[in-house]
């Protein structure tokens, strides 16, 4: 996890062993001119100190090998290293244990890593990750198989959440998207009594700084239809939630400070919000909790013919 040093600034990733001390910062668009390096190689130095006195190493990874404003003693690692040498471990450390999940949201990760690393390939895959297919082709039907089996079941657990939450055993039709260049999974649900053009989304991605249940993390979304749904007054209500609601809060951001904003020229409003609870269950109840809100706090407008 991230390290707070003095006035805040925080280091990415601080490992101590019983050898040494390293420090790791990730930049991913930015460049580094504005990182405080002097305190995080005071919080490195300190973290040593109490440890013993153990040497410490320090690195900036990123999606290639030039990042300006880097400091020439920290080394630069670049996406494509990191991806060559975790697919060439990942065999042998596959072997000793069972094939899961994990090994699905792993091999998802590496490969996300390599197109950020290298995005001029587009969909051509490079020689070593032909390698590895042929080397372990049967494994990765395997992965696919069991992400179908997760797509599905979540498509399932998904539906009867939104059902319970809206009081009756509306018909839903499912939808899916991938965002984010391939790192977020989203499932969509439209239920027929809403009138089929609004939805709720239920969304998951690799996370492994704050989930709480294994490597993913989670956040729910209503896309609402103007046609469909009276926006002002849900709008207001929705921006005004507080961070105590036992099932979900609004999801502030940069753009988007109160969860809210508007698509397809004003015509869908969407509410953005983090499950209170951010684990596979919480991002359950956060659905059916925000599918009862929004019924209970707008309903529905009659279909007209």
């Amino acid at each position: 996890m991230d390290v707070e040093g003095e006035g805040s600034k925080r280091l990415d990733i601080v490992l101590t062993t019983d050898c040494f001390v390293l420090g790791i910062e990730n930049k991913v668009f930015a460049n580094a001119n504005h990182n405080p390096f002097p305190i995080y190689e005071q919080l490195l130095n300190q973290r040593a100190g109490t440890a013993g006195g153990l040497p410490v190493f320090k690195c900036l990874t990123a999606p290639k090998k030039q990042v300006a404003g880097c400091p020439s003693d920290w080394l630069i690692i670049s996406y494509g290293e990191l991806y060559k040498q975790a697919l060439g471990q990942w065999g042998k450390e596959s072997i000793a244990t069972p094939f899961g999940k994990w090994h699905v949201f792993y091999l998802e990760f590496l490969n996300h890593l390599n197109i950020v690393a290298h995005p001029e390939l587009g969909t051509r895959m490079d020689d070593a990750a032909q390698t590895f297919v042929k080397e372990h082709f049967s494994t990765l039907q395997q992965a696919r198989i069991l992400l179908e089996e997760f797509d599905k079941a979540i498509d399932e657990q998904g539906r009867e959440a939104v059902c319970r939450g809206l009081g009756e055993d509306t018909q839903i039709r499912l939808g899916s998207a991938i965002w984010d260049g391939g790192t977020i999974k989203v499932r969509r649900f439209f239920p027929a009594s809403w009138g089929g053009k609004s939805q709720l989304v239920l969304a998951y991605h690799p996370d492994q700084e704050y989930a709480e249940d294994g490597m993913l993390g989670w956040f729910v979304r209503a896309y609402l239809h103007a046609e469909e749904f009276d926006f002002v007054q849900l709008r207001e209500k929705f921006e005004s939630l507080p961070e105590t609601h036992p099932a979900f809060y609004p999801m502030s951001s940069n753009a988007a400070p109160k969860g809210t904003w508007t698509e397809s020229k004003g015509k869908l409003l969407a509410l953005d919000a983090w499950p209170s609870t951010y684990t596979h269950a919480g991002a359950l109840e956060a659905l059916e909790a925000l599918a009862c809100w929004i019924n209970k706090q707008s309903p529905p407008r009659p279909k007209t013919d």
